[in-house]
């Protein structure tokens, strides 16, 4: 019952403010005292106007002009141009910071001249920039020659001669060189450490097929297609050893070209020897093309055809 009384007393309030306060037109809604124009005069007298010199504003939502805003924060606006600034610790927009900049670099560092054209990108006008290359000029201590860096003692070739007398006189102990050795044996006997190295040497290396490597690579192409890949340049690398030719169908043969005057000296001989008992060790097939074999082609053409099928 209460409740009901309560609604009614709000009900009968409701009704009594058929008419706008101020001009006595309808009212669409009985919530609202005045009428939308009214309503609108009412809104503008209140905040349409600064609070401290009372202009008006163009914006309802503001409270003060731009030159009162001004004075209230004069840290968040640019020095130069006056621009409003989203950081209050910068104190130029970007667009002076930027021309500041400017103005600062195109200045020579020792006279203060305005640089011009091409030369603005450099710290120095012409002539101071002369100046302060004949202060640092240097000569060799050796052959008095102009040098092209300033704070060398020497030329290259004095310095090259230089070099080659400290090492002659230079005497390295016996004990240092065997520790020297050990260290560098026990560094290539970790695996992941030797092949990183030797795929180093071969990136910088760049090596390329030569004449006798490209014939052959041809001769295989023909008979046995994408059967065999030159792998001479350091791709494949098979304990510590890297072979010329190797099989990419599955079967693991490999197939080593030979030069005739490198490969007949004596320590080539012991390299190659150990080469192909580690290929045996990872359980290769090899076969071995000297060069002065290509020139009879229908003798190598049947040796590696025997070598594919399997019969040698």
């Amino acid at each position: 019952m209460i409740l009901e009384k309560e609604t009614y007393k709000k009900c009968c309030n409701i009704k009594q403010h058929k008419f706008c306060i101020d001009c006595g037109k309808e009212l669409k809604h009985l919530t609202t005292k005045r009428c939308q124009l009214c309503f609108i005069k009412l809104t503008k007298q209140e905040s349409c106007h600064c609070q401290d010199c009372g202009k008006q504003l163009k914006k309802r939502t503001q409270k003060r002009c731009w030159v009162c805003y001004k004075k209230l924060h004069p840290d968040n606006f640019c020095i130069d141009c006056g621009k409003k600034l989203n950081n209050r610790k910068n104190k130029r927009c970007q667009r002076c910071y930027g021309k500041s900049k400017i103005k600062e670099s195109m200045k020579c560092i020792d006279c203060d001249a305005i640089l011009a054209g091409r030369n603005r990108n450099h710290k120095r006008c012409w002539d101071c920039y002369n100046n302060n290359r004949k202060r640092k000029q240097s000569f060799c201590s050796e052959c008095s020659k102009l040098l092209s860096v300033p704070k060398a003692r020497r030329c290259k070739k004095c310095h090259m001669k230089y070099v080659a007398n400290c090492l002659k006189n230079r005497k390295i102990p016996l004990s240092v060189k065997n520790k020297i050795r050990k260290t560098t044996l026990e560094t290539w006997k970790n695996k992941i450490i030797c092949k990183k190295r030797i795929e180093g040497t071969f990136k910088a290396l760049q090596l390329k097929p030569n004449k006798p490597e490209k014939l052959l690579n041809q001769l295989l192409k023909l008979l046995f297609k994408k059967d065999y890949k030159y792998v001479g340049n350091g791709k494949v690398i098979l304990d510590r050893f890297n072979p010329d030719f190797i099989n990419v169908n599955g079967q693991k043969k490999i197939i080593e070209l030979y030069g005739d005057y490198w490969h007949n000296k004596p320590d080539y001989k012991k390299r190659d020897k150990r080469r192909l008992k580690s290929y045996t060790k990872l359980g290769y097939r090899t076969l071995i093309v000297w060069e002065h074999e290509l020139k009879d082609l229908d003798y190598t053409v049947g040796k590696l055809i025997a070598f594919h099928e399997g019969k040698k």
